[in-house]
């Protein structure tokens, strides 16, 4: 069974995946700034025994988070199957499809996080499934909601329909002309938050963006859905006409960069993180413009080794707590034998 980050949907050589987050609150429990600990004992009780016996949720494995240690956590983070927030927690629990896409987390933020993704443009089928799901647990358990206000949250942002939706792009050819500091600013006026994924000074290592609504209030969950799909196409149309401005002014420079980090990819024997998602990157653009081609007809995904890449989940295919730079040495080797040849 493929996972989201091994697959490719619509739009994908612009947008990786798509992805919905419910948020809510069961309206017998404080909210998690003022639940004690024997509060959030009979709660993950009381809605980890629902959620075990939905036949939507038959084929999730379930986890509680005590069970598992640093390394393990990490890289569930690093594979966006738990939140960074859950991560911290000192009690929680959460159920995981197979296939990654679909994740209940309680004692998130908030009591219950419904958190659904799909590749590339697929927002409507995460929604969807989240809706499902949230349907299904609301048969069960009675939420936090206001008929003035909605769904009752945690933090006041979320207030309202509580969805958050969220699309990871990848904008190699904006971030090197630096038009992304002004468009991050101009989504800004429409409602919509524009951040950078993986990198420490918020650009984007890699290259990597995530749009998101910033707002769950006033707005229903269809608005919020076209809003962000709208913004994306716009983005993605700008992308591309980036892409196709650097390919006819300077196609063999552009051919020549994407070469050479396929050769550093393919035979480096270290390789730093935030450099492997630089050349990775160039990887995948010189993919989607035709620039490139496997000597073998493949379902290869970039994305793929770029999840594979992080600290915590090389750990785990080390399966050994390394040091840095052991870990570039097993980085390196990863993408080595991961990567298929280029005629």
């Amino acid at each position: 069974m493929l996972r989201w980050f091994e697959e490719a949907g619509a739009s994908s050589d612009v947008i990786i995946s798509s992805r919905i987050r419910l948020a809510r609150n069961i309206n017998t429990y404080p909210f998690s700034t003022r639940i004690t600990s024997e509060q959030t004992d009979r709660m993950l009780a009381d809605a980890g025994k629902v959620i075990l016996t939905l036949p939507v949720a038959a084929d999730f494995h379930d986890y509680l988070l005590e069970d598992l240690d640093e390394v393990q956590k990490e890289a569930l983070v690093e594979r966006n199957v738990i939140s960074r927030y859950l991560e911290k927690q000192e009690k929680a629990m959460f159920f995981a499809s197979e296939d990654e896409k679909n994740t209940i987390m309680l004692n998130e933020e908030d009591h219950i996080r419904i958190q659904c993704i799909e590749s590339g443009l697929n927002l409507r089928e995460a929604y969807k499934r989240a809706g499902y799901l949230d349907d299904c647990i609301g048969k069960e358990i009675t939420y936090a909601y206001d008929d003035n206000f909605g769904y009752l949250t945690t933090c006041p942002s979320n207030v309202g329909t509580g969805m958050k939706a969220s699309l990871m792009m990848h904008l190699p050819a904006l971030g090197n002309s630096r038009k992304i500091q002004d468009l991050i600013s101009e989504v800004g006026h429409f409602g919509i938050n524009m951040k950078g994924l993986y990198g420490e000074d918020g650009t984007g290592c890699g290259h990597i963006y995530q749009i998101s609504n910033q707002k769950t209030m006033g707005q229903t969950e269809e608005e919020i859905i076209a809003n962000l799909e709208n913004i994306a196409q716009q983005i993605s149309g700008q992308e591309r006409e980036c892409r196709r401005q650097v390919l006819k002014n300077d196609r063999s420079k552009l051919e020549d960069e994407i070469y050479k980090s396929y050769g550093i990819l393919k035979y480096s024997r270290r390789l730093k993180f935030k450099d492997a998602m630089l050349f990775l990157s160039e990887l995948r653009l010189g993919l989607s413009l035709g620039l490139l081609e496997f000597q073998e007809k493949t379902d290869f995904i970039v994305y793929q080794l770029m999840i594979g890449i992080q600290p915590a989940n090389l750990k785990l295919i080390a399966q050994k707590d390394a040091s840095e730079d052991v870990l570039e040495e097993i980085r390196a080797r990863f993408i080595r034998e991961n990567l298929p040849l280029i005629n």
